[in-house]
């Protein structure tokens, strides 16, 4: 999903004008500890060292790296933008009781 959103912004010039203000880090789909710690390091270091642009935008999914406990204090989270919400996990079994329990006397 974000592989398709990401064109759709370069299609449309989006994704050039993010990047004349911001640097723009995107979450590596898959990938090992290192990759995403290196990706991690190049966010703080263009918000430390903003050079001509203000700051950095990083981009990336819910239920993904960046959702699994990270920290971002003072500068390295201004604002945050979730956009859709992500599904269930249906193979969860405490989901699957909480629809059981849902369906049981209420029908739903």
């Amino acid at each position: 999903m974000l592989d398709k959103l990401r064109m759709r912004w370069v299609d449309t010039g989006l994704w050039e004008k993010l990047e004349q203000k911001k640097t723009v880090v995107t979450e590596p789909r898959g990938g090992g500890k290192g990759d995403f710690d290196e990706l991690l390091q190049t966010y703080y270091d263009a918000i430390k060292y903003c050079e001509g642009r203000d700051g950095a935008l990083l981009i990336a999914v819910c239920r993904g790296k960046v959702s699994e406990g990270l920290d971002f204090t003072d500068d390295n989270a201004r604002a945050v933008v979730t956009i859709g919400i992500p599904f269930p996990n249906i193979k969860d079994l405490q989901q699957r009781r909480q629809c059981c329990f849902q369906r049981g006397p209420w029908g739903l």
